[in-house]
């Protein structure tokens, strides 16, 4: 079984990836390191172990709907799998053994609703197999990450098509889908039952592209949909014109369970008193409808947006103020698939008295 794995961890929008011995944390979107270490923990320190594995669970206590910090779950060549705790860049971990001996563990996906760890599993004699684990820290079996509950065996895509020995596990909790990989090819499957009884309706397959003859993935992950934003901010009359750089984003993505989700604006003027957040179910509408200010509102106004209104003392500089508003995601799939979107608008106290808006933001929470 190879080292290697990936995870997408959605507080800080980064891919944590391991080479087997080395941990590090990605910015896909800025390719930049969000966190490295050259001593990634291991379950033992006198043998050779390399990771083999990788899953993030976003939040820690699953099954509940209440969100809390996240771990990174790493499975290992000797047959344990280590809890991380990720909340900084000085990871620490727990370990355990995997329950079912005689097995190789090539790969790990969360299930991010019931609080559940889905275990790839290659024997000596080739026969792939996947155990179901519990993750939630309220089970009574200590450290239950390492004992079975079930299992299931995934389907091979063809006859002349067999799946080589795992290499990586991907899991959507909306579509209850996983993907399981040996580096070349990836099956594809909806889980049912799971986690008391496990069964498998087989989907479908598909070929991974590599670059180089005989190279093939070592890990697999899903990345949420990233936000999306339409129109451009402006401001006019009194406010310090801030046109160029006031931005509205999120800070982390909307994956539920996600304690870190933010809604945010960025470098409006630093004379505003008073900031509008407009927020809606439904994404950002074009044209939209210009209510007399400086540009139009993207949000859409039917059903009627919520707002709310904070009043902020006014800062130096001149493009200075921001705002940061957490929203940490419950665990409710209701909200799963659902696209929402958001805009900010501004009131400057100078004279004459003048407002702004900020560029409209798109995002749609999922289960990852």
């Amino acid at each position: 079984m190879r080292a290697g794995g990936a995870a997408y961890d959605s507080r800080l929008s980064g891919l944590w990836v391991t080479n087997g011995n080395k941990l590090a944390c990605i910015d896909v979107g800025g390719c930049k390191y969000l966190c490295y270490r050259a001593d990634m923990p291991l379950p033992s320190t006198t043998t050779k172990v390399w990771c083999t594995g990788l899953a993030y669970v976003d939040s820690g206590a699953k099954g509940s709907n209440a969100a809390s910090p996240g771990w990174l779950f790493a499975s290992y060549s000797d047959g344990s799998i280590g809890r991380l705790d990720v909340s900084s860049c000085s990871v620490t971990a727990q370990f355990c053994k995997f329950s079912v001996s005689g097995v190789t563990i090539g790969g790990l996906a969360s299930d991010d609703v019931t609080g559940h760890l889905f275990v790839g599993t290659t024997s000596t004699d080739g026969a792939n197999v996947v155990y179901v684990t519990a993750i939630d820290p309220t089970s009574t079996v200590p450290r239950p990450w390492g004992k079975a509950i079930c299992s299931f065996t995934p389907t091979n895509c063809s006859s002349t098509s067999k799946l080589g020995p795992i290499e990586g596990l991907a899991y959507n909790s909306h579509t209850k889908v996983l993907y399981i990989t040996d580096g070349k090819q990836t099956s594809y499957a909806e889980v049912t039952g799971a986690p008391t009884s496990c069964a498998i309706t087989h989907v479908g397959c598909c070929p991974l592209k590599v670059d180089t003859a005989g190279d093939t993935f070592s890990g697999i992950c899903l990345r949420p949909p990233p936000a999306a934003s339409d129109g451009n901010s402006c401001t006019g009359g009194g406010c310090n014109k801030c046109d160029s750089v006031m931005i509205a984003s999120t800070v982390g993505d909307a994956v539920l369970g996600n304690p870190a989700f933010a809604m945010a604006l960025w470098n409006a003027p630093s004379d505003t008193e008073t900031i509008a957040l407009a927020v809606n179910a439904g994404g950002c509408t074009s044209p939209g409808i210009n209510l007399g200010h400086c540009g139009n509102v993207l949000v859409p106004l039917l059903p009627s947006p919520i707002v709310f209104v904070f009043g902020v003392p006014p800062v130096s500089g001149t493009c200075d103020r921001n705002l940061l508003l957490p929203v940490p995601l419950p665990l409710n799939t209701r909200s799963s698939g659902v696209p929402y979107s958001f805009q900010f608008l501004v009131r400057c106290g100078g004279k004459p008295e003048g407002f702004g808006l900020s560029n409209c933001v798109t995002f749609w929470v999922t289960s990852q």
